[in-house]
């Protein structure tokens, strides 16, 4: 039975959870899935600092992030920083690449690439490695003649790719992997305007400025909430807006494993640009509106999906305000919006992702 390693790292739930969707759909085709948080094979130490570090700048200090996220985008420094995680990770990580002994390997997280196109360049390992970008731009660390292809969530990141050298042919407009039931299209007309808010993925402070701002909306609508795993974020909320919960205006959820349904009962999504749950709305054809975004690789989505106009940005109460009468009051500015995010889908495949990944095998 063919066997395939996934390697990932939890700087962000995408990674992992593009891992964990594409272990589901090998599975499901017969094939023996490893999912490996790499960082904690080659050191816990350096996947404690590394996470955590990731954690406490995305909530305290985001302009930091962004600023080392652009710096290791330069060629020198990214040479430095590539070589430091060599140093440390190659020799633990290609004894757990012997033990599973894989034939193919799959990373969905930039820092993989590193090391194991090292390991392939040095001949220390054969087997191909196909590199899943999970964000709509492609930092540095992501090219490499080492990988035998790329699969990719945009044509604007394939032409990245191509525009740093690498081989159109080997550079697959496919999707970031979503589980199958992202791709079915919605056959539910909402009865009134549904905004879904992401709110687990914004934080207590922008969530109350939204829900403060809605309740005084005066179009008919409703709001599903997500609170995600922040119980804290969840109780205050239902606390603050025990009305609007009872007069049917807003709806709380914590965590929750449904959320393709709530897309398909929606007619916008508030929430950050995070690759996958960018991808998974573009899947269902909803325009996002977008309440802030890290700087760094956030940064590149919100200006990537400005630019093909399937998004909006919402500073404040007041910018949302607006956004939400045009699109409510003009259908077909509406359905316009829709069809800018649909076209983004064109290409998306998992059949497709499948059978390109089967070709190495």
């Amino acid at each position: 039975m063919a066997k395939i390693l996934i390697l990932t790292a939890s700087t962000g739930g995408g990674h992992d959870k593009a891992a964990e969707n594409l272990k589901i759909l090998l599975e499901q085709n017969g094939i023996t899935v490893q999912v490996s948080n790499f960082m904690k094979e080659i050191n816990r130490s350096l996947d404690y600092l590394v996470v955590n570090s990731y954690k406490q700048m995305s909530l305290k200090s985001p302009r930091t992030f962004g600023h080392l996220y652009y710096i290791s985008n330069r060629k020198l420094v990214n040479n430095r920083v590539t070589n430091a995680f060599n140093i440390v990770g190659k020799t633990r990580l290609l004894n757990h690449i012997n033990v599973f002994s894989p034939d193919v390997i799959i990373g969905t997280h930039l820092l993989a690439s590193n090391i194991i196109c090292k390991l392939k360049a040095n001949r220390q390992i054969t087997m191909p490695y196909i590199s899943v970008v999970t964000d709509f731009n492609a930092h540095r660390s992501y090219i490499n003649p080492e990988v035998s292809a790329y699969i990719v969530g945009s044509a604007f990141t394939k032409n990245a790719l191509v525009q740093n050298g690498i081989k159109s042919t080997q550079v697959y407009n496919y999707g970031i992997p979503l589980t199958p039931q992202y791709y079915k299209p919605s056959e539910v007309t909402p009865k009134k305007f549904t905004l879904l808010i992401m709110s687990g993925s914004i934080g207590l402070t922008f969530a109350d400025e939204l829900l403060e701002t809605l309740k005084y909306y005066p179009n008919p609508i409703h709001c599903k909430v997500v609170c995600g795993n922040n119980l804290k974020l969840k109780k205050s909320l239902e606390k603050r807006y025990q009305a609007e919960i009872e007069s049917g205006l807003y709806e709380i959820f914590g965590f929750t494993n449904q959320v393709d349904k709530l897309m398909d009962v929606s007619n916008v999504i508030i929430t950050k640009p995070g690759g996958l749950t960018t991808t998974e709305a573009i899947a269902k054809g909803l325009p996002l509106l977008i309440p802030f975004a890290m700087p760094g690789q956030e940064e590149e989505n919100t200006d990537f999906l400005l630019g093909t106009g399937a998004a909006f940005k919402i500073e404040n109460g007041q910018k949302l305000t607006f956004i939400l009468d045009q699109l409510i009051h003009d259908p077909s500015y509406y359905h316009q919006i829709r069809q800018n995010v649909s076209s983004l889908k064109a290409s998306f495949s998992l059949d497709k992702t499948l059978a390109l990944i089967k070709s190495f095998l």
